[in-house]
């Protein structure tokens, strides 16, 4: 007769971080496996502290954890899976996977424990032949959850609203978003010089001001009750009449007298 085995079982908690529709995963030298970051959930701690606690030590990146339950009544973030891990058959792991996104941080060159920290696409997810199936499922709905959490233009502008200052008259507002864009205009222009003019390298001032300048954008849509996301489509639309062969010409830049001067109306 066989002797039962009564396993010991020991919480863990894991998390698949995603940036630009890669996820993060660390070598593993006892099981020659990529998995995701975490480790075992100290005494008195709770799995979400847990694995923001691991990801930080394994990779130098704080993050925050994407809650993807739907319950309005809750006071912990919504994980992603929760399933049985059988290291050895009298040794388990009850794994709680989270999905994560970065707030700040330098990433280190290799894990806490000197092992290879690497970002995954979806295609090399699939085609990995070290990464364990399962693994391998919910990195891909980490990816893929994570599409839904972009920013889309709507939300942008109600975001913009929230944080602009409110005005005496609406003549007043419209001066500011409208003075506003051409200032940051300008500072893109400054940094673009600094950058190729000057050898002064300013190309995140770019990226920053370009940022800026969208925000004024948002804020011109929103007093004219216009929504951003329509007026790049009916840009795209535009394009598509212009260039009808989907590339730039010569000739259908020069319009043949279709474009409006607004100044001159």
């Amino acid at each position: 007769m066989t002797d039962e085995i009564n396993p010991k079982r020991e919480f863990v908690s894991t998390v698949y971080i995603v940036k630009d529709g890669k996820v993060l995963m660390t070598f593993n030298k006892n099981i020659n496996k990529f998995i995701p970051l975490g480790g075992h959930i100290e005494e008195n701690e709770l799995p979400c502290d847990s694995v923001i606690r691991e990801a930080k030590e394994e990779s130098g990146l704080n993050i925050e954890l994407v809650d993807l339950g739907e319950l309005k009544e809750k006071n912990l973030p919504q994980n992603l899976d929760i399933q049985l891990d059988v290291i050895k058959p009298d040794h388990h792991h009850i794994n709680l996977s989270y999905i994560g996104k970065i707030i700040d941080g330098e990433m280190l060159d290799k894990s806490d424990e000197d092992t290879e920290l690497k970002w995954f696409s979806p295609e090399e997810i699939i085609n990995s032949e070290d990464i364990f199936e399962n693994t391998k499922e919910k990195a891909l709905k980490a990816i893929k959850s994570m599409e839904s959490e972009e920013l889309n233009l709507s939300e942008y502008q109600k975001l913009a609203k929230i944080t602009a200052k409110k005005f005496e008259t609406p003549e007043k507002e419209i001066l500011t978003w409208g003075l506003g864009i051409t200032g940051e205009a300008g500072d893109i222009a400054g940094c673009i010089k600094k950058t190729y003019a000057h050898d002064n390298d300013q190309r995140q001032g770019i990226r920053e001001n370009i940022g800026d300048m969208l925000w004024y954008a948002a804020m011109i849509c929103n007093f004219f009750g216009w929504d951003l996301q329509e007026i790049l489509n009916e840009n795209i639309e535009k394009l598509k009449k212009r260039y009808p062969d989907g590339m730039f010409t010569i000739e259908h830049a020069k319009r043949k007298g279709e474009r409006i001067d607004w100044n001159e109306k």
